[in-house]
């Protein structure tokens, strides 16, 4: 079965390919997750079916934002319109929200640059089970390509996947516990090789 000859997976394979050679099988919600929040931070490039976009965080932001149901996601136009953290009740206790807000307008125009990246930092700490089961399956079935995912072990330090090499040998996860826990860790810091303006531009195009 392995290596892979496939040129592309989707998020849903590849993350339960990557799990079957990590050392403990980590859940497979946490490999997705993990997966999805290196496609938010940038370092992790992701197509969908039968497109060349070069980047889709812009579109992904737009679908998440249409009304849906997010069990850990509540998407507002303004900052003001974020709900407290924390609601005071008379008998002294408190309402805590779980929910991540992401600031996200819906006119076009008032998508600029700096809202862009700081709604896509806000998505890169979002679980995969904080999101709705209706978007739940286009995340999982979102093309990324194997030398994007082998560039983005290199830039992480990982191994070579070993399931999902070209050549007849693959390599072995050597240290993939402390890799992968490294990733999780990383996943959620912000891509900071590209201007915020460079960032835009490339989405919008």
């Amino acid at each position: 079965m392995y290596p892979l000859r496939d040129s592309e997976l989707t998020v849903g394979d590849l993350a339960k390919h990557w799990q079957l050679t990590l050392p403990g099988r980590p859940e497979l919600g946490m490999v997705i997750t993990g997966l999805i929040q290196a496609i938010w931070t940038g370092e992790l490039s992701a197509r969908f079916h039968k497109t060349s976009e070069n980047d889709i965080r812009l579109r992904l932001l737009n679908i998440h934002s249409i009304p849906h149901c997010h069990p850990g996601l509540i998407f507002v136009e303004a900052p003001t319109e974020c709900p407290a953290v924390a609601v005071e009740q008379s008998d002294g206790g408190a309402i805590v929200s779980i929910q991540t807000c992401i600031i996200w307008p819906q006119d076009p125009e008032a998508q600029d640059a700096a809202t862009f990246l700081k709604a896509c930092k806000a998505m890169q700490a979002v679980s995969f089970d904080d999101v709705s089961p209706d978007v739940q399956p286009l995340l999982l079935t979102l093309n990324i390509g194997r030398c994007d995912f082998v560039a983005f072990c290199a830039r992480r330090g990982y191994e070579p996947p070993a399931f999902w090499d070209s050549r007849k040998e693959a390599k072995s996860f050597v240290g993939a516990k402390n890799a992968f826990r490294k990733f999780l860790l990383e996943a959620v810091k912000s891509h900071k090789d590209k201007s915020k303006d460079q960032y835009w531009f490339k989405c919008k195009t």
